[in-house]
């Protein structure tokens, strides 16, 4: 059954798939660093994944580039602890945190300061579900949904390939650093 959440999802890459004949939609691919912090727990966990976002540019207002971009997380490489002490609930052994799907919706807004040089600012919202386990503490884990936040460079190396870096925050205890490759067409 195709939820809300995945039409909306479905509706923005199918808009910019078709969109694609002109120069303002762009595919960045991109290895992610992820904290992540569950509730009461001393320790970080740091999974890794890797992200594809497509976009559309909408309006280039006075050198100031706005755009619509939808993105999911995949290839996630769950971290693992032996012992994670937690302030509320004692010590879990075996400790993990699962990132089973992460999606995300944003508006980029891009501001180049020096020739093939920009900044950008991010807002939006994210989908995700982390699923946590330890051999003594097993909880159920539903989608959360929260706003979505960040900034990043990049730098256009060739006309339409750029190297980037960001800094994202998903939720209030999880965010990411993430470096990779632009494309625009």
């Amino acid at each position: 059954m195709i939820r809300i959440n995945q039409i909306v999802l479905i509706s923005v890459a199918v808009s910019s798939l078709l969109s694609a004949e002109t120069k303002k939609t762009y595919i960045n691919m991109s290895h992610s660093w992820l904290t992540h912090s569950e509730n009461g727990t001393v320790s970080d966990f740091n999974p890794t994944g890797f992200k594809w976002t497509i976009g559309q540019e909408l309006i280039n207002f006075k050198g100031i580039n706005i755009a619509v971009e939808s993105t999911v997380m995949l290839g996630v490489n769950n971290d693992k602890k032996t012992s994670v002490a937690s302030t509320a609930t004692g010590t879990f052994s075996n400790a993990s945190i699962a990132l089973e799907k992460l999606y995300n919706v944003n508006l980029r807004v891009q501001k180049e300061v020096l020739k093939d040089l920009s900044l950008q600012a991010y807002l939006g919202v994210s989908r995700i579900k982390m699923i946590p386990l330890a051999i003594n503490n097993r909880p159920t884990r539903t989608y959360e949904n929260g706003l979505s936040y960040g900034a990043g460079i990049s730098y256009d190396f060739l006309p339409n390939v750029s190297v980037n870096f960001k800094y994202m925050q998903y939720f209030k205890n999880l965010s990411a650093i993430e470096v990779g490759m632009g494309f625009r067409f």
